[in-house]
């Protein structure tokens, strides 16, 4: 679409709903530095101004787009990183480096925008070292990431190269036709009826990592998974500390009650989910019937 459509349209929506703030949902924004030119020109001309944040491949940003893009009033960029572990990015043909990844989100950061990193793990050929890479990069950029993702545990989606590669060897074929994954897609939790009843608080606070945890498409040894909890708790913690930077109470309140939660569930995998289920099934008759009525409704 020509550009001045593309500002056209954005004026329209700032004029009839008041958007202020909107994400480009492109998955790689900066691919062609001429387009990205274009845009930050054209944005600049909305009335009254406009902030967004877009996404892009970690090797796709240089210093000057980038200060180009915060003078255009993006606040901030996305990187599907992906791993911090270089043999994962080579099986993953993601064609990029360690060094990249750290480079794109340092350059983004003194750029002045908020940098967000999203990281996969249960890839089946990782092992504890590939885990321990991922906690370097994860140290290496912490002071320079707004957020790292609360989810991306794989998930073999169909017509994937993991689906076609692994299908047969862990049995997971046509697995959407099975009632027990109706739910499963970037995130368990945020999928389900109710969340209370497939994760625990650790995973809805700190990272979902239920499909490693509980198997759901690959096989993991006890001391992958356990390592991976413990990565998923220093993702969390990272969250955490963006979330309240003023409140060091609440935040340590959370970090212990995730600890608490992890402890539960490494012994007692089920405990925190059918304490879940008892207390949201015996409110839920009291919610259906409060929502019947404000809706001037009577429930049959």
């Amino acid at each position: 679409m020509p550009m001045d459509r593309v500002m056209k349209d954005i004026q329209r929506r700032v004029d009839l709903f008041g958007i202020t703030k909107f994400v480009v949902a492109d998955d790689n924004f900066t691919t062609n530095k001429k387009h990205v030119q274009a845009f930050c020109e054209g944005i600049k001309k909305i009335t009254p101004p406009v902030t967004w944040q877009a996404w892009s491949r970690a090797d796709c940003v240089r210093p000057e787009m980038l200060e180009m893009m915060k003078e255009a009033g993006c606040y901030m960029v996305v990187f599907g990183v992906e791993s911090g572990d270089a043999e994962t990015l080579k099986l993953t043909r993601k064609g990029t480096t360690v060094e990249d990844n750290i480079r794109a989100v340092q350059i983004s950061h003194e750029a002045g925008l908020q940098v967000g990193v999203n990281l996969m793990f249960g890839f089946p050929w990782e092992t504890i070292k590939s885990l321990d890479n991922n906690l370097s990069y994860i140290n290496k950029v912490w002071d320079y990431t707004h957020m790292f993702n609360g989810s991306g545990s794989l998930v073999p989606f169909p017509g994937t190269e993991i689906y076609r590669q692994y299908v047969e060897k862990c049995g997971f074929k046509n697995y959407w036709l099975n009632p027990k994954y109706q739910d499963c897609g970037v995130s368990l939790y945020q999928n389900a009826e109710n969340p209370y009843t497939v994760s625990t608080l650790s995973q809805r606070f700190m990272y979902d990592d239920t499909y490693v945890q509980e198997r759901y498409f690959f096989e993991y040894t006890p001391e992958f998974a356990e390592k991976l909890s413990d990565v998923a708790y220093e993702v969390g913690r990272h969250n955490l500390e963006t979330m309240y930077p003023e409140q060091p109470i609440k935040r340590t309140l959370f970090m212990w009650l995730c600890k608490a939660s992890r402890f539960i569930y490494r012994y007692f995998p089920t405990l925190e989910k059918s304490i879940g289920r008892f207390l949201t099934t015996t409110k839920r008759p009291a919610i259906e019937e409060q929502r019947f009525k404000t809706r001037g409704m009577v429930p049959t």
